[in-house]
């Protein structure tokens, strides 16, 4: 059936929460509209955004996360290293999967969430084979990644190499 209508189709607007330290990451001229744990994040009313440096040296960051409870950010590399970030730059590696995932056109290590209430994460990467792979794994509590606790939860094969996504996120009802 068709779908007529006058009005532009829009989609709801997006809430997100986002942790303390990402205040520091961007910051508006307008004081009026701050980020912070509580509030979600919002754009200026007057679209003045600044953007400052969080965290340099990496090469191909894709993402990063935060653990529950943890001030330190985890920096996802295309390469195939989850490292946590101090003082903005790469303070250790959580998690090493070099030479295990296809490299191929965009694909790599490309996502990483965190369970909101167990030590579990969530990481989005292309297996040699170029299949988009979502596994799961049990985080220590130095906040490294236990390898051998790995558990494949979805893997997709690919008909092509590009446009494999990557974000990972747990909404507010934990899922």
């Amino acid at each position: 059936s068709e779908v007529s209508t006058t009005e532009p189709l829009t989609a709801p607007p997006l809430q997100t929460t986002v942790p303390p330290s990402t205040a520091v990451a961007t910051e508006s001229t307008d004081t009026t509209v701050a980020p912070t744990t509580t509030e979600p994040l919002l754009t200026p009313a007057r679209g003045d955004l600044k953007t400052a440096i969080f965290a340099d040296g990496f090469r191909h960051p894709l993402d990063m996360a935060w653990r529950p409870g943890d001030d330190v950010p985890y920096v996802v590399l295309r390469e195939g290293l989850i490292v946590r970030a101090r003082d903005g730059h790469a303070a250790e590696t959580a998690l090493d999967l070099t030479g295990t995932l296809s490299l191929t056109d965009v694909q790599g290590l490309l996502g990483l969430a965190f369970h909101p209430t167990q030590p579990l994460a969530y990481v989005h990467f292309n297996d040699r084979l170029g299949a988009v792979t979502i596994a799961e794994y049990k985080v220590r509590d130095n906040g490294t990644f236990d390898p051998e606790s790995k558990r494949v939860l979805l893997s997709v094969e690919q008909e092509f190499p590009n446009h494999n996504g990557g974000q990972l996120a747990f909404g507010p009802d934990d899922y």
